[in-house]
């Protein structure tokens, strides 16, 4: 199978490339989602354990032709032995979401894993606001798993489904708002920002002087 182009200039921009195998797979967030769990047979690359790191998967399309989508790691293994990954399962189906409905334990990806970089704040920053619909959420989860005790979070989830109840056992230690609505500007006061939503910023957001993609 074919990955184009962009699998060609991958390979040039030396890309880490492996495949990874189905362990086992469950569904989450009250059906919404599917997590895989993948083992690989080689040393998985360190940059896959950072915070929000992301790697490229590829789906083969009817047609044939491989496709690449990016997919935030979940959650590994302490021992990095295996790594999860959460779909979430569109009813209008892109080839990602289409494998992830019928996937079972055995089956295989080959992945690329390249442009990845770490969830760090900024050490004068005094909190975080996190903003994204349900195909961010994975890496909304990733982040704040990661945010030190205490910090003040503030997220903001957008898209069709309500997934607020899925954020409180994650926050219990952080200083957490989440809302489906908006936020004063000023609550935001002092916050680095990460969007991962393709919908419409709050003002409360807009122009906020870093923001950091995931």
């Amino acid at each position: 199978m074919s990955k184009g182009l962009q699998g060609a200039v991958l390979r040039m921009l030396h890309a880490d490339e492996f495949r990874l195998r189905v362990v086992s797979t469950a569904l989450e967030c009250g059906g919404l989602m599917k997590r895989v769990t993948f083992s690989s047979c080689g040393r998985l690359p360190d940059a896959l354990f950072e915070p929000a790191a992301w790697m490229r998967l590829w789906f083969r399309t009817e047609t044939g032709r491989e496709v690449q989508r990016a997919y935030t790691v979940a959650g590994f293994a302490p021992d990095h032995s295996t790594i999860d990954v959460s779909f979430y399962l569109h009813q209008t189906s892109g080839p990602a979401a289409s494998w992830a409905q019928r996937v079972q334990s055995g089956a295989t990806l080959d992945v690329s894993v390249l442009g990845s970089w770490p969830f760090h704040m900024n050490e004068h920053d005094d909190g975080v606001v996190l903003l994204g619909d349900e195909t961010a959420f994975p890496a909304l989860r990733a982040i704040l798993s990661g945010l030190p005790d205490g910090v003040r979070a503030h997220v903001l989830l957008t898209g069709e489904h309500d997934l607020t109840e899925f954020i409180f056992p994650l926050v219990r230690a952080l200083t957490c708002g989440v809302c489906r609505r908006g936020v004063r500007r000023g609550d935001l006061s002092g916050c680095c920002a990460a969007l991962m939503t393709n919908g419409e910023v709050p003002p409360a957001i807009k122009g906020k002087p870093r923001l950091g993609p995931v």
